[in-house]
């Protein structure tokens, strides 16, 4: 993989092979991956642990206040914070409530942003935003933020790929072209009228995407046909709001009332099937100790 890099592939999910080859999940069928630096991964489905935001921002390193004001900048979450009663000390709970899908994948962006690592292996994030949003996020993270450091981005928003500085085209496991975008207008090569034929094959087909690797050099490897798809929608289509749309959880200690366990019993039937249940066990137990009576005569 050489830096800047982009990628398309006809083959099913597969989008994220590039990046679990690179993470050591997956091995090359030929030639060998090499990588030097720390790595940071940000998986396609969010993922949050029970505690505040900013717990699960920092993950367990040092809380830095200028730097972390940043990351939440360059991650799109200021105005989401601001919406949150306890900004970021909210308390997330199983499945990352009360926040989105879009805020999950922006608060495990920032996760990742804050690590400060050498490589960053992004696994479509754009894709739970809105068109806004996604430009945010490019803009401000991966180009701004990312810049110093080496940026692999799987996405199937073609309109970012003008700002990779080399790209490759693989089918059938195998590299069919590569060069700048710039290179790829002159030469002829139509890389949207590719997209736009993978999208026209029926909906149970794979269609194509991209994996965009933005900044500079810190992994080398030799060809290895693991590249990343991921399906197409239209740019401008709203998959979130970023409103907080979800209530609060309310935590409350104390002891279980009569009510609770009235409510329990009452959920599956009314109180005429619990009273002949009741009575029924009764009979049973009395039937039980009237045989060991009857039997010791």
């Amino acid at each position: 993989i050489r830096p800047d890099a982009s990628a398309f592939q006809r083959q099913p999910d597969s989008e994220s092979s590039l990046l679990r080859a690179l993470l050591g999940e997956l091995a090359p069928s030929q030639g060998k991956v090499s990588v030097h630096g720390r790595i940071a991964y940000v998986s396609q489905q969010p993922w949050l642990f029970p505690g505040t935001v900013r717990s699960n921002i920092l993950f367990g390193k040092k809380y830095e206040e200028e730097r972390y004001k940043e990351v939440i900048k360059a991650c799109a979450l200021e105005e989401d914070l601001q919406n949150l009663k306890e900004r970021d000390l909210t308390v997330t709970g199983d499945g990352g409530t009360p926040l989105s899908e879009g805020q999950k994948a922006r608060v495990s962006l920032a996760r990742a942003v804050y690590q400060d690592a050498d490589i960053y292996l992004l696994d479509d994030p754009l894709s739970s935003v809105d068109a806004r949003v996604s430009r945010h996020l490019f803009e401000q993270c991966i180009r701004q933020a990312l810049k110093e450091k080496i940026t692999i981005l799987v996405t199937h928003q073609l309109q970012y790929l003008k700002d990779a500085s080399q790209i490759l085209i693989l089918k059938d496991d195998k590299t069919v072209e590569k060069g700048t975008y710039s290179e790829f207008l002159e030469s002829g090569v139509d890389i949207f009228s590719l997209f736009e034929k993978g999208n026209k094959q029926p909906a149970s087909s794979p269609v194509l995407g991209t994996a965009t690797l933005i900044s500079e050099s810190l992994v080398q490897s030799l060809p290895s046909p693991r590249p990343s798809l991921k399906d197409a929608v239209p740019e401008d289509q709203d998959t979130e709001n970023i409103q907080v749309t979800l209530p609060l959880e309310d935590y409350l200690e104390g002891k279980v009332g009569f009510k609770t366990y009235k409510n329990y019993f009452t959920a599956g039937a009314g109180w005429p099937v619990i009273t002949f249940l009741i009575l029924v066990n009764i009979a049973a137990q009395v039937a039980y100790i009237l045989q060991d009576w009857w039997l010791a005569f």
